[in-house]
C-alpha cells in the first residue's frame, strides 16, 4: 500500500534538509527500494520505505524501522554517510558510489575501486567501476564471494536515470503546516547508530 503524498513529501523535505541530499534523489531511491510502500519487507528482511536491515540498526525495533519518519531519517542519513566516505570523486560520482554501497555494501565498492586502480582505470569514475564489478571477490564467513554485481549496477542505473529525469522539475509544494514541520530540526538518532551507523550489507 503506497504512502500518501501528504505524509511522504514532508518527510522527504525534512530528510533532504537534514542530509543535503536532493529531494528527487531520495524520492527515486524510495521508489526503487519499496515502491512507496511503508510496510514493504524483502525476502532477506529489509524493512520499510528505504528497506533498512535490522542488523544495521540494532538499537531500533522492527516497529520503529517500519515507521515512515524513522525509516526515512535513518536511511537518508546512512546514504549521506556513505556519500561522505568518498572524498576524491566529483559530486555526481559520490552519489552513485553511495547508492552502490547502500545496495551492495561499502566493501564491494572499495574492492571495485582497488581493482579499477590495478587495471589502470579511474577508481573515481563510476563507469570504470562498473566494468570491473564482475571481477570483485570478497572474503567473509570463511569463503570467497562475488557480490550480486548485476543487481548493484541495475540499482544504481535505475535510480540515477529516474533522478536525472526529474532533477529539473520543481519539488512538489507542501501544505503550510507541512512546511512548518519540515523546518523543525529532527531529533538526533540515539545509541550506537548515531555515533557511527554500521555498514549496510544487505542485497535486496
Amino acid at each position: 500500500m503506497r504512502i500518501s503524498h501528504d505524509i511522504l513529501y514532508p518527510l522527504i523535505a525534512r530528510a533532504a534538509a537534514d542530509t543535503g541530499l536532493a529531494w528527487w534523489l531520495l524520492y527515486s531511491q524510495i521508489e526503487q527500494e519499496s515502491g512507496f510502500d511503508p510496510n514493504a519487507v524483502s525476502s532477506c528482511g529489509a524493512l520499510g520505505l528505504l528497506q533498512l536491515m535490522p542488523s544495521t540498526f540494532p538499537h531500533f525495533t522492527r516497529q520503529q524501522l517500519l515507521d515512515p519518519e524513522t525509516n526515512l531519517r535513518l536511511g537518508s542519513r546512512y546514504l549521506a554517510e556513505l556519500r561522505d566516505t568518498f572524498q576524491h570523486e566529483d559530486v555526481k560520482e559520490r552519489l552513485r558510489f553511495a547508492l552502490a554501497a547502500y545496495n551492495g555494501g561499502l566493501g564491494a565498492v572499495l574492492h571495485a575501486q582497488a581493482l579499477a586502480l590495478r587495471r589502470g582505470l579511474n577508481p573515481a569514475c563510476w563507469d570504470d567501476l562498473a566494468c570491473v564489478f564482475p571481477e570483485v571477490r570478497q572474503f567473509y564467513a570463511g569463503a570467497w564471494h562475488t557480490p550480486d554485481y548485476r543487481q548493484i549496477l541495475d540499482y544504481v542505473a535505475r535510480i540515477w536515470r529516474n533522478f536525472q529525469a526529474r532533477a529539473s522539475q520543481p519539488v512538489p509544494a507542501l501544505p503550510a503546516d507541512a512546511r512548518l514541520a519540515s523546518s523543525i530540526p529532527p531529533a538526533s538518532v540515539s545509541g550506537a547508530a548515531a555515533a557511527t551507523i554500521p555498514r549496510n550489507t544487505r542485497n535486496s
